[in-house]
Formats: structure tokens, sequence, C-alpha cells
């Protein structure tokens, strides 16, 4: 277990455990991220407390959060590296490195004593500094999906025909859309594979309805996304007007397999991509049990 007596100095910095008491530096260090919408200061307290390990990078002359990052367990059963994030003045000092790295320990641990039965990482394509971390530490890309959201100069006033919808599991894992993601939920920036325990999970905090006669849900992971579970471009669309139609749930996104074919019909929807189509929710997966010979 990583405790505040294995501190690390690195250049006047320190790596140490994540306390409450820095939710204020992490908020200031979270204006730069996503434009301001860092989902990391509304899951803060959480995550401090959450089993895991949180780990920030503290600058001694100025005692502000630097850099942060987490080792969460999810519910398929896989550990995985999230939330990493540098204070946009600090940035191109290898503080991801650093603290990744530190992070990594713990992951393998838990891999070679059967704690997990995997070790992975979401990232945005975008978000160069993680995928270079990443792939050098000796993780491979094993998914890609494309990211969409409404349209925000269009008015989405289409009609929504709704029905309740109370799947059993077995129900739920033969839906379309499983077969084509080989089992995968993305959730916002999580990816797992879809078992019973997920899926109780699911039960818990999920909507489930038809939409139109397409079953689905939404959720709120980190951020709020939905899942047309026969995705057809039609019922994509359909699915991202009625999540961002419901109370308290802005900019509702969806995530789909990158089928060529699919793309380009969705593409003459009202909805737009982040990176012009290109998919760019990175699920990456690492393989060995040892520890990567780089320094």
């Amino acid at each position: 277990m990583y405790s505040s007596t294995e501190n690390m100095d690195i250049e006047n910095r320190v790596i140490r455990l994540m306390r409450q008491s820095d939710y204020e530096s992490v908020c200031e260090l979270s204006k730069s991220i996503w434009e301001g919408n860092d989902y990391l200061p509304e899951i803060f307290h959480q995550w401090v407390d959450a089993p895991g390990l949180f780990l920030c990078i503290e600058d001694k002359a100025s005692r502000q959060v630097i850099a942060t990052a987490k080792y969460s367990y999810l519910e398929d059963g896989s550990g995985i590296l999230e939330g990493l994030r540098v204070h946009e003045k600090y940035r191109g000092q290898n503080l991801s490195w650093h603290i990744c790295t530190e992070l990594f320990k713990k992951a393998l641990e838990d891999r070679k004593n059967g704690i997990t039965t995997q070790i992975v990482n979401c990232t945005h394509i975008t978000n160069k500094a993680s995928l270079h971390i990443s792939t050098k530490i000796g993780f491979s890309i094993r998914k890609r999906f494309l990211v969409l959201e409404l349209d925000p100069k269009i008015v989405h006033d289409k009609f929504l025909d709704i029905e309740n919808w109370y799947p059993t599991f077995e129900e739920f894992i033969n839906q379309p859309y499983f077969a084509s993601t080989e089992g995968l939920l993305a959730q916002n920036f999580v990816v797992q594979r879809l078992n019973l325990t997920l899926f109780k999970a699911l039960q818990k905090t999920a909507k489930f309805v038809k939409v139109n006669g397409c079953p689905g849900f939404y959720d709120n992971h980190h951020g709020w996304y939905n899942v047309a579970l026969d995705p057809s471009p039609n019922s994509i669309y359909d699915w991202l007007v009625y999540a961002n139609r419901q109370p308290n749930v802005p900019d509702s996104l969806a995530f789909i397999t990158p089928d060529p074919a699919l793309i380009e019909d969705v593409k003459k929807m009202p909805v737009i991509s982040w990176v012009n189509y290109e998919p760019d929710l990175l699920y990456l997966v690492y393989a060995s049990l040892e520890y990567p010979s780089v320094g």
C-alpha cells in the first residue's frame, strides 16, 4: 500500500497521496482541462476515499497540486489508470511520466497477485501526452470508439416515443451493440467488458427505456453518456436527443464503433464528432506481467 512515507522528491516536488484538503488546488488545476468542464472536481472527494490509489505531485514552493492520477478497480475485474492531469503551467516537465509510473507499480503488483485480471487505460486521441506514456509503458490499443454529440446549432425537436424497459442480463448482453463492440461497453471515458457485476451496477444508476423502439440507457460515469443498444443512424440520434432532454443531464455523449458504413450514414444526421469523424476514444490494455524496461 502506498503511504505518505514513500514520497519521492523530483526536483523540489513530491509525489504523495491525495488528501481531501487538496480540493481547492485540484479545482484550480482543472480550470484548463476540457475548457473548464473537467469532471475531476465533481468526483474528487469520492476518489480520495475510494479503493485503489489516488496520487498527486505537489510543488514544494507553492504547496500546490500540479499533477494528478488515479488507479481504480472496475466491475469487469480490470485495474484502470485514469484521471491524469497536469497544471498548464507545469507541462513539458515529465510530470505525467513520474506519476503514472508510480501508479503502474501498484497496478502491476495487483495484476501479479491476481487482484485484477488486466490493466487498462482510456484516453482521447488528442491527448498526446497520455497516449505517449501509455505506449511507452507497453499498453496497446485494443478498441476505438467514435464520440458523438448533438449539433448545438440545431433545434432538436423530434417526436420521441418512450417505453419503459426492464431487461434481464441475458436480454441485455445479447443486444446488437455488444456484438459490434465485442462485448465492451464505453461508459464515457471508461471502457469495460460487460459482465453480471457491471450490469447490476448499471441497474442501480442507469435509466433503461426504449426510444422509438430502440432499447438503450443513459447514465453518468464521469459525465453523462447514452447507448442505443440497436445502433443505427436514426437510433443513435434519437437516443442523443432523449438523453439530452432529461433534467440535469447536460451534454450527454454517444460512443459508437467505427464501422465505415455506419459512420457515413451518421454524418448525414444532425450530430457532430470531435475530430472530423475519426475514432477518438482509445481503449488500451497492458498484456505483460513484467515491468517495462524503460526509464
